[in-house]
């Protein structure tokens, strides 16, 4: 596992280390990276070296993450008690990142008079998506929570889409245990607002999970909250959603929240991947860290309160004993 503190385009550094991008994509198998770029530089796309290093090790990897944790004393949507207590995590498969790896490729063109995009869907990446999704969910389940998969299309105006499910009713044959449905995009929209308690397990076309992820944060109070994680079968990376904020740096501000559940993210994919228990328990040490955490009044900066990046990071090591 390697903790990224300083990213380039030569490479990556560490707690202790320094890796080339060839190194990064030969002997790191789980990643756990900050918010990558700055002011200059402000997508980690532009971070060719380490970047693409990574990509290639996910091979064309799904992200499952955003997960959705809602956190008790936080300002957020979630007014209704049934939704406040749960959780729910989006799948999507990843997008090209520099052309380096395509899944879901889009090539297109524009004319003074028209513009024209195509989408290209691959069975192999789609079945790998609904079998990664579909496992997520039979784990979930074990572990107490709904289990429950929803698929989240627009089949009503897209051939692909009705193509894709298809695919989702063969592979689902496969986990009878795991309770399926399939929604509608705008629809979905709208019940994760209104009813969030329904959902589980999410899976979808990288678009549609580029916008509902952020959604899924909004209603839990916002960016600094929301971990995520990208997966492939043998390598991850594993990051909070939000961006590095330039404005801010270095005055403490920063929520480490999402970070830190991203740790919880990893604790949990390792868990499951070397049949490790004590891992899993860490993970929902961590988990349960946070909640608590914040369940004994922590507000933080971007909520209007006066808790940053030390003070959270403080309350949360209390919690964890």
């Amino acid at each position: 596992t390697a903790v990224v503190v300083e990213a380039s385009a030569d490479g990556a550094t560490g707690l202790g280390w320094t890796y080339g991008p060839a190194a990064v994509q030969a002997v790191v198998t789980e990643v756990l990276a900050s918010a990558l770029g700055t002011a200059t530089t402000p997508d980690p796309d532009d971070l060719p070296g380490l970047w693409l290093a990574m990509a290639r090790a996910l091979r064309n990897a799904g992200r499952p993450g955003i997960g959705s944790l809602a956190l008790s004393a936080v300002d957020c949507a979630l007014w209704n008690l049934k939704a406040a207590r749960h959780d729910m995590t989006l799948s999507a498969l990843l997008g090209r990142v520099r052309d380096a790896v395509p899944v879901y490729g889009s090539g297109g063109f524009t004319t003074y008079d028209d513009a024209r995009e195509t989408l290209v869907v691959t069975r192999s990446k789609t079945e790998r998506l609904f079998d990664f999704s579909l496992r997520l969910a039979e784990r979930r389940k074990k572990r107490g929570k709904p289990g429950r998969l929803s698929l989240v299309d627009k089949a009503n105006v897209f051939k692909a889409f009705n193509w894709q499910r298809d695919i989702f009713n063969e592979r689902k044959a496969k986990f009878p245990n795991v309770e399926t449905e399939m929604v509608y995009v705008d629809a979905c929209a709208a019940m994760m607002v209104l009813r969030p308690q329904r959902f589980d397990v999410m899976v979808m076309e990288n678009m549609f999970g580029d916008i509902l992820s952020d959604l899924a944060a909004g209603l839990i109070g916002g960016l600094g909250i929301a971990p995520s994680a990208d997966i492939g079968d043998t390598h991850a990376v594993f990051q909070p959603c939000h961006g590095t904020a330039p404005d801010i740096m270095g005055q403490g501000k920063a929520n480490p929240t999402a970070m830190i559940l991203s740790a919880a993210m990893m604790l949990d994919w390792l868990a499951d991947k070397h049949d490790h228990p004590v891992a899993a328990e860490a993970a929902q040490r961590i988990e349960g860290a946070v909640d608590k955490a914040y369940a004994a009044g922590l507000k933080p900066m971007e909520y209007g309160g006066s808790d940053g990046t030390a003070a959270i990071s403080k309350a949360v090591m209390a919690a964890l004993g």
